[in-house]
């Protein structure tokens, strides 16, 4: 699916509430639980322990970059306003950099960005803004983990 990037200030504005409740709900879409008896025939390890039972979890990668961002964005919010962390995890956050670092490569989208138009005509930088990428479908995404994430597992 093709998306143009363009700024959705739903996200942007990093001391309003409303901001921070958008960024809470990125990535709550739960884990992929497959049986248990199929892990060998998925070439899986054992996944994440579970209350259901015979069936382990496995958080989509895209689920735990988004996890890994919103920390980094928690860390830069409470450096911005000066306010202390309740449960810092200084080593989470350098784990997050690297981690999306590798995720960033590994997607390695290759799309040609736009360059910047600036008020006197001249095009020195780029912003991000303006140009079409070729996406996976979000909403597919959460469907194909909601068709297998077991209904009574609450999101958390």
């Amino acid at each position: 699916k093709t998306k143009l990037f363009l700024p959705n200030y739903k996200y942007l504005n990093l001391s309003s509430s409303h901001s921070a409740s958008a960024w809470d709900v990125l990535g709550r879409h739960g884990d992929v639980f497959i049986p248990s008896s199929h892990l060998d025939r998925y070439g899986l390890p054992r996944g994440l322990e579970t209350t259901v039972e015979g069936y382990d979890s496995y958080p989509p990668s895209v689920f735990y970059q988004l996890h890994c961002l919103k920390s980094i964005r928690k860390h830069y919010s409470a450096l911005q306003s000066n306010t202390p962390l309740v449960d810092p995890v200084e080593n989470h956050v350098d784990h997050c950099f690297d981690y999306l670092r590798q995720a960033i490569m590994c997607s390695a989208d290759m799309t040609l960005e736009k360059a910047r138009v600036e008020p006197d005509g001249h095009r020195r930088k780029v912003d991000g803004w303006g140009t079409t990428h070729q996406c996976r479908n979000w909403g597919q995404v959460l469907k194909i983990v909601a068709e297998r994430s077991p209904p009574q597992i609450p999101y958390s």
